[in-house]
This record gives structure tokens, C-alpha cells and sequence, in this order.
């Protein structure tokens, strides 16, 4: 019960850690650009 319950928590907090990752790396892309 309680893996199941953790997994999805954790799978949750990789993708919003890439997620925010991928955004900054695109802002600093976008700077460098213009």
C-alpha cells in the first residue's frame, strides 16, 4: 500500500523537477538569443 502511494508522489516530484529544469534551461536559451 504504502509503494504505491509513494510512487506516484515521487514520479510527481521527477517531472516537476524536469519540468522546471526544461523551463529554466529554455529562459536561458531565449536570454542568450536575444
Amino acid at each position: 500500500m504504502q509503494l504505491s502511494c509513494n510512487i506516484p508522489l515521487n514520479d510527481v516530484a521527477v517531472l516537476v523537477n524536469y519540468f522546471l529544469k526544461l523551463m529554466l534551461l529554455a529562459f536561458y536559451v531565449n536570454f542568450c538569443y536575444i
